[in-house]
């Protein structure tokens, strides 16, 4: 049977062979990302796969790295982070893990969808350790527990992420409401939310955590009658309103919280198949009508605006109320979209990696994308089998530009 590891308090988690985590290298700061690969029969140590960060690959590779290159986009100033998978197998103690990671294929739908949720990263390329080649490949599921441990009938990772992402997919649906309701206040319930959810949403918060009791209500028919049912019960709740708690907030559910659109986009899906999948955008503009959280000190409304979060543990039910404002014009929007970093959807001028030449997986040169770069002898292989060294992928990157 597969071994199970608690983490106990203020970490909370659960975890086997196949789960992602973060935890704290030797220096006891810096924060890394791992796959575990084994658990030791005291609990007191884990052997993990390690995914790299850009520093990590630079200090492994050393002198062979190459210079004024990036294999994957730089980190912006907000998740999901880019990592590199690799061959690279060590051990770390239990006490070092400080909680779940959540990975994803740089091609997964779920990747365009975490933009800003804490704790999330993107992978696009391997490291081989003894060739020092970096392959642009899929090399893992985001969540492999639920694959590799088939005796395991349930992933927490997965079940907390799924959830989160339900939370998150719910709130923008009430914020994309088209109602003119003069009260601007909307709600929906979420029921079955796993408490290991909820703890997930506590931790991460530095916000009080209120918690009071409540009356709830069962209605159900047995046999011939039908049946009412009052009872006590506990509920906590959160309540993200003021400047301040826009980031938390952000962090829980991504960098557009607290933004919905009242413009209706049609998106048809025409081909066949159970893989057909189609995107329709709409490019958000000043002069659009927005239902927006406004996060401010000062209400203009006697009931604030905000978003609150109840939780009913006995009955893992999950009650979300929006009470928004609705705004248009560039007076109005600007400082919602700067407040929460979308004003510009450019990447930040960095003058450590802006000037870099992109060895990405969709960078096209010579007619062919890129598979693979070996540091060893400084080449790069496209995907039609080509080689070409470092220097002339870079001259022909110049060239298109």
């Amino acid at each position: 049977m597969s071994t199970i590891l608690v983490i106990p308090e203020p970490i909370n988690i659960q975890i086997t062979n196949n789960t992602f985590i973060r935890y704290r290298i030797s220096d006891g700061v810096t924060v890394e990302v791992g796959l575990i690969t084994g658990i030791s029969d005291c609990h007191t140590n884990v052997t993990i796969r390690r995914f790299l960060t850009w520093d990590s690959l630079k200090s492994i590779a050393g002198d062979r790295m190459c210079t004024n290159v990036s294999f994957w986009p730089m980190s912006t100033t907000n998740s999901p982070y880019y990592l590199c998978d690799s061959d690279i197998i060590t051990r770390i103690t239990s006490g070092s893990i400080i909680g779940y990671a959540f990975v994803f294929y740089h091609e997964d739908s779920e990747a365009r969808i975490v933009e800003g949720m804490m704790h999330t990263y993107i992978v696009s390329s391997f490291f081989t350790s003894d060739t020092f080649t970096i392959t642009h490949a899929r090399t893992f599921l985001p969540f492999p527990s639920m694959i590799a441990q088939n005796r395991i009938l349930s992933c927490i990772p997965s079940i907390v992420f799924r959830q989160m992402l339900g939370v998150k997919e719910q709130i923008l649906l009430l914020l994309n409401t088209r109602s003119m309701t003069s009260r601007c206040i909307v709600s929906t319930r979420i029921n079955n939310i796993n408490p290991y959810t909820w703890y997930y949403i506590i931790s991460n918060t530095p916000l009080n955590v209120l918690h009071h009791n409540v009356v709830q209500k069962n209605t159900y028919i047995y046999k011939d009658e039908f049946f009412v049912e009052k009872f006590r019960t506990q509920q906590y709740s959160l309540e993200f309103t003021l400047p301040a708690h826009l980031m938390f907030a952000q962090n829980l559910f991504g960098s557009g919280l607290g933004l919905g659109t009242r413009h209706f986009l049609r998106c048809s899906l025409k081909q066949r198949g159970l893989m057909a999948r189609m995107c329709t955008t709409h490019q958000i503009s000043y002069t659009d009508t927005m239902n927006v959280i406004p996060f401010e000190i000062n209400p203009k409304e006697e009931i604030r605006r905000g978003l609150e979060l109840k939780y009913i543990p006995s009955e893992m039910e999950l009650c979300i109320t929006v009470r928004f404002r609705i705004v248009t014009g560039k007076a109005s929007l600007e400082p919602e979209f700067e407040a929460r970093n979308l004003s510009n959807r450019v990447r930040p001028q960095n003058p450590e990696y802006d000037n870099y030449y992109p060895l990405f997986s969709d960078t096209e040169v010579f007619g062919s994308k890129i598979y693979n770069i070996c540091l060893g002898n400084q080449s790069v292989m496209l995907t039609n089998t080509r080689q070409y060294s470092v220097e002339d992928v870079k001259n022909e990157i110049d060239r298109l530009l």
